[in-house]
């Protein structure tokens, strides 16, 4: 899913940069903008295939979830604060429907990274699946003082106005949405869900 993500961005970036118009007509600042987020972007695509690559070389090794487990807890061993090894660990444990493991890599990654935002929503989703409300708030508020991206606003926004309105909390809703509405005033579906 990242990967596709990624190579959709890829695209877009590529394509943008190599029309002759918008490289005539953009400001400069704008085009290098855009070359350094194609930077980016060629970068994590490069990690992710390397990512995938080694998990599919250790799947073809070991054959099953449970010896692949057990060989990243052994690189854990060796390297407690390995955040991309926490993350994987993480989500095998979730693919293996192991709700708490997944939950303690999740909190130790976030410890390591506290303000790193893809691991603060998934660990947020993790504990909303998990019927886990209070915990899911409380990650997902952390994850709102933290995270810079407009993007990861807006969803954590709208996950906290859920939760809120799940819990009863109405006038926390109604202000979490408030805030999600400065960052997207043209979300309909939004509006009409605080309508309801």
């Amino acid at each position: 899913k990242a990967m596709g993500k990624v190579a959709k961005e890829l695209g877009g970036l590529r394509g943008k940069l190599s029309n002759q118009k918008f490289l005539a007509n953009a400001p400069e600042e704008v085009v290098e903008e855009q070359r350094e987020r194609l930077a980016a972007a060629e970068a994590e695509q490069a990690k992710l295939e390397g990512a995938l690559s080694r998990l599919a070389g250790m799947y073809r090794k070991y054959r099953s979830l449970a010896k692949l487990i057990g060989e990243y807890e052994r690189e854990l061993a060796n390297k407690p604060k390995n955040h991309p090894t926490l993350v994987v660990l993480a989500r095998l444990e979730a693919m293996r429907g192991a709700k708490d493991k997944s939950a303690g890599y999740w909190e130790r990654a976030l410890k390591v990274k506290p303000a790193d935002a893809s691991t603060s929503l998934a660990l947020g989703e993790l504990y909303y699946r998990s019927s886990r409300l209070k915990d899911a708030r409380r990650i997902y508020d952390q994850a709102l003082k933290s995270s810079p991206s407009k993007k990861n606003k807006k969803a954590i926004l709208h996950k906290l106005a859920t939760l809120a309105e799940s819990e009863g909390d109405i006038d926390g809703a109604v202000g979490y949405f408030q805030r999600y509405f400065k960052l997207a005033p043209k979300d309909i579906q939004a509006r009409l869900e605080l309508g309801d």
